[in-house]
């Protein structure tokens, strides 16, 4: 009983109670400056923290992905032309070797048609290239501002968490940190090198008749696929299982705890609502960070997306539009290159969903009773 009667005093010394109609607790009592800092330092000045979270406290979601959508549209259509002018030069490039081999060919000159072909395809290859490392650096530049971002914020989502449960805090932060530790390293230092080497792969073995490298290459793709399913797979196992057993742990001490202090007499009643009340504005304020975090993440990854899709695209339409008068080989470096873009496209997903899936939980499965 002496301990319950503490309990209420430290709870009614850290959240005084309503005065002139101000909440107990409330989403300005949390620090969210590092997390602007991130979204600033990166160029994602135009999400705004505080504008977001007051709509989603008022349930103006409307609102939200309004300003979302217009934040996409401006970060993405800019790429169209500049995607349009290096497909062009590529699209130039490839008729030029086209009308070398097949020129050669009339003349039954062969070396004159094997070397055109290979200036040629050296000119589509740097082409590439560069149109390549382009997305990549897109790809790595998300995961690096997804890492920044969820490492700014976990610490103040967490205090959110802690207040309707201590041993869920705790068993799901844990989880936050391996996830973003994980992705540092599996992704970025692990699955895009060994996709650029997949592309190097591809195209060296297109430089030659022989199909020499082709088992390598899909050795290399089978375990990028791999890789990222795995990562995604094992973290969001671990999070069920933290759901399944944390959240109950401390459903039965907030329980226990709120019967205590309606036992004692006076002012249990009073302060058992209170507690209630203080629950309730938690998993608010929870909830809320939760998805204010989910919709800047889904802000980081679609800008990416739609980019590296646009790549994807323009590459697929060359591939469709050059067939007839292309060569084979030319054919499939261009595939090998937008099956890269692929691989990259599907790492960022999965990054972004990997988060949002652990967001999820959380959210769904910690309620304080």
């Amino acid at each position: 009983m002496k301990k319950g009667f503490l309990w209420i005093v430290l709870l009614f010394v850290l959240f005084p109670v309503q005065v002139d109609g101000e909440d107990l607790l409330s989403i300005d009592d949390f620090d969210f400056y590092d997390s602007k800092q991130v979204l600033e330092k990166n160029g994602y000045g135009q999400i705004k923290v505080e504008t977001i979270l007051k709509e989603l406290m008022q349930g103006d979601l409307k609102q939200v992905f309004q300003d979302s959508a217009a934040l996409v549209r401006e970060k993405t259509v800019g790429d169209l032309v500049f995607v349009r002018g290096i497909m062009m030069n590529v699209l130039l490039v490839i008729i030029i070797s086209a009308f070398f081999t097949n020129f050669a060919n009339v003349f039954s000159k062969d070396h004159v048609s094997n070397m055109g072909f290979y200036v040629c395809y050296l000119l589509v290859i740097s082409g590439i290239i560069t149109i390549f490392e382009t997305v990549c650096q897109v790809a790595t530049g998300f995961i690096d501002v997804l890492l920044q971002f969820m490492a700014a914020l976990i610490p103040t989502y967490f205090v959110s968490v802690a207040l309707l449960g201590q041993a869920s805090a705790a068993g799901f932060y844990e989880v936050f940190v391996l996830a973003i530790g994980l992705v540092q390293f599996v992704f970025s230092t692990v699955v895009i090198p060994l996709i650029k080497i997949y592309l190097a792969v591809g195209l060296v073995n297109n430089l030659s008749q022989e199909d020499f490298l082709s088992r390598l290459a899909d050795l290399l793709k089978r375990f990028i696929l791999f890789s990222n399913k795995f990562l995604v797979g094992a973290i969001c196992g671990v999070n069920m299982i933290q759901a399944m057993i944390l959240p109950s742990i401390d459903g039965i001490k907030n329980t226990t705890f709120q019967k205590m202090i309606s036992a004692i007499p006076w002012f249990g009643n009073s302060a058992n609502s209170y507690a209630g009340i203080l629950l309730g504005t938690s998993n608010l304020i929870k909830n809320v960070i939760g998805v204010f975090a989910v919709i800047v993440i889904l802000l980081l990854c679609g800008i990416p997306c739609i980019k590296m899709e646009i790549y994807h695209i323009a590459f697929r339409v060359l591939s469709a539009v050059i067939q007839p008068v292309a060569d084979e080989r030319i054919l499939s470096a261009l595939q090998i290159v937008s099956d890269s873009i692929g691989f990259l496209l599907k790492l960022v997903m999965g990054s972004a969903l990997l988060f949002i899936i652990c967001i999820g939980v959380v959210c769904l499965t910690v309620k304080g009773v």
